[in-house]
Formats: structure tokens, C-alpha cells, sequence
């Protein structure tokens, strides 16, 4: 029998949450990936859904600033995204950017890809001088920490140029 990634996260949160209790961590781990899976197939009303889930026992067990809980309101964040609802997912972001700044340090790469999603959304409301100032503070430490050849560090720049090209544009 042949299971899909949903259907094999779905049965393990199933059975840790009967066993383990909604607040032990290896049942909010399997919340996470289901609603990770559920993100990654396009159903973001569903993964919403499990990432609050795992987001509230998060906060309770592991504590709101634990990069754990802080990871799954990035993902959360970027339903609203792919959604085209930039400022919810601007506020959701922003709180997981921030988090992780405060928790993992500011040149941590999970921070960084929080920041430069954060900006991306920015980005897309059309704030580019502001995106541009997002990109260029997290460019920085990006190239600090991984160097001018990765390709992540190009990304930075090439989205703050985008952001700086934008911002200049007269409409």
C-alpha cells in the first residue's frame, strides 16, 4: 500500500495526539509536517489550519520564542502569501523574523531567509524603498556569513536592486 506524505503525517499526529497528548513534541513535530505537507501541496486553508495547531502547543511547550514555534509561523506566514494577503503575512514575518533575531542572532540563516521573505512581501505591496532597506540590512550579513558567491547572497542582491530599480520608478 502506497501512502502520500499527508496521509503518513496525518496517521503519526493521529496516533502521538492519542497516545502522547496534544502538547507533547513529537506530537506538535508531526502537526508541523502535516501541515508543511498540506502547504506544499496547495491547500493552505488545511495547513493554516495544523500550523495553528501546532503553533498554540508550541507556545505552550517548547515556549513562543523557541525557533520551533518561530519556524511555524514562517510557514504560516507564507500561506497568506501565496495567497496574494500580503499584510497578513506580513504581520506573521515579521513576528517569526524578529523571533529568530532576538533567538538564533541576526546573521543566523534562518533569520536571514525570514528577512528576505519579509522583504519579498514588502516587496509586493509595492513599499520598494522600504523592501530595498530590508534586503540591503539582511544582504549584508548574508554575504558576511555565507560570502558573495552563494547563491542565496544573490538573491539578496538581486532582489534589493529590483527593490532599488522600483523605488526610483516615477509613475
Amino acid at each position: 500500500m502506497r501512502f502520500s506524505t499527508e496521509k503518513l503525517f496525518r496517521k503519526a499526529h493521529e496516533g502521538r495526539e492519542g497516545t502522547l497528548g496534544i502538547t507533547h513534541e513529537d506530537t506538535l513535530d508531526s502537526i508541523y509536517w502535516l501541515g508543511r505537507s498540506l502547504y506544499e501541496q496547495g491547500k493552505y486553508t488545511a495547513a493554516e489550519e495544523m500550523l495553528r495547531k501546532a503553533i498554540g502547543g508550541q507556545e505552550i511547550t517548547l515556549g513562543p520564542a523557541h525557533n520551533d514555534t518561530l519556524d511555524s509561523i514562517f510557514w504560516l506566514g507564507n500561506s497568506p502569501y501565496n495567497q496574494e494577503k500580503y499584510t497578513d503575512a506580513e504581520e506573521l514575518l515579521r513576528k517569526a523574523a524578529n523571533g529568530q533575531e532576538i533567538t538564533l542572532g541576526p546573521s543566523h540563516e534562518d533569520t536571514l531567509f525570514s528577512i528576505h521573505w519579509l522583504g519579498r512581501i514588502i516587496y509586493c505591496q509595492g513599499k520598494y524603498k522600504a523592501a530595498e532597506r530590508k534586503f540591503r540590512a539582511a544582504y549584508k550579513r548574508q554575504q558576511q556569513t555565507l560570502g558573495h558567491a552563494n547563491a542565496d547572497t544573490r538573491n539578496f542582491l538581486s532582489w534589493m536592486n529590483n527593490a532599488k530599480a522600483m523605488g526610483r520608478r516615477k509613475y
